[in-house]
């Protein structure tokens, strides 16, 4: 895709949201959205291989990421908040009919809205994830008492510590980011001082802390996984951190999702993010599939 991209800011009710277009005013669209601590620079390589010029695409950094503004009470970090922050962004852009693409997070957080929303949601493309995440019965009053009392007493850390270029890239080691792209994941993924020698990570440091709905999944859906994603889809059973999410219900529903007729699959070599070195491969079967729904 060779048309230069348009950078901006769009005015939500929780803040401002930064986004990036390309292809403005084609007569298609797809929307792109990252996962749990990322920003919309991990899919620039990807989308730099899209060749179809009548597909305006647009990615955007969530709330608490990127360029895009921390959030205050009431609004909150989590999966049901992020349908809500979609469709204000969505209505804002006049986005009414699309090709979705959510990877991780995104692409866990948003199948039930989508389902719903079968009239707008051309296809579906789900990058690394489940499609669904659930929370064990027992903790869900808990969990979303715990998230209102923490978004409401917590405050945005206004002078973030600033630490030196070696120490980030080192931090970032410990991530699925494969080498040769954390410097593209860095220059936005990090405010830097004037000099851009210091600086700390621009996302929100308190991100820190069913079979109906595979009925309601009629759009076409493409599915594309890393073949050494480990853990699968960002979801480890063995992290303590997870044993508030039902995770046998999240494995249930990813296996009976692939076997629907409309779910086309594919496994492409890398971790939780092949779609950066695998580029050109997901965009060839991205395009593809988009051609063939249309």
């Amino acid at each position: 895709m060779n048309r230069v991209a348009k950078e901006g800011f769009l005015k939500c009710t929780w803040g401002n949201v930064a986004y990036k277009i390309w292809n403005k005013d084609a007569p298609k669209r797809a929307v792109f959205l990252h996962g749990w601590m990322d920003h919309l620079s991990v899919f620039e390589p990807l989308i730099s291989n899209l060749s179809n010029s009548d597909i305006e695409i647009l990615a955007v950094d969530l709330p608490g990421h990127g360029h895009s503004d921390h959030v205050s009470w009431p609004w909150n970090y989590s999966h049901s908040d992020l349908p809500k922050y979609m469709i204000e962004i969505l209505d804002r852009m006049e986005y009414r009919k699309y090709h979705f693409v959510g990877h991780s997070f995104s692409g866990n957080s948003l199948t039930p809205s989508l389902a719903v929303s079968s009239d707008e949601v051309q296809s579906f493309t789900i990058l690394d994830a489940h499609g669904v995440i659930t929370m064990v019965d027992d903790m869900y009053l808990f969990t979303q008492r715990k998230a209102l009392e923490g978004t409401y007493h917590s405050k945005r850390v206004e002078n973030p510590k600033q630490i030196s270029r070696e120490e980030l890239k080192k931090r970032l080691l410990k991530s699925t980011i494969p080498l040769e792209f954390q410097d593209l994941w860095l220059e936005r993924g990090v405010k830097w001082n004037v000099e851009r020698t210091h600086g700390h990570f621009a996302r929100d440091i308190r991100l820190n802390e069913n079979s109906n709905l595979l009925d309601h999944l009629k759009m076409p859906i493409l599915r594309i996984n890393g073949k050494e994603s480990d853990p699968f889809g960002g979801v480890d059973p063995n992290n303590p951190a997870m044993a508030l999410f039902d995770i046998k219900s999240v494995q249930r529903f990813s296996e009976e999702i692939s076997k629907k007729e409309n779910v086309t699959e594919f496994h492409l070599p890398g971790n939780h993010h092949f779609f950066l070195p695998q580029a050109r491969e997901t965009a060839k079967i991205l395009e593809e599939f988009w051609s063939s729904v249309e």
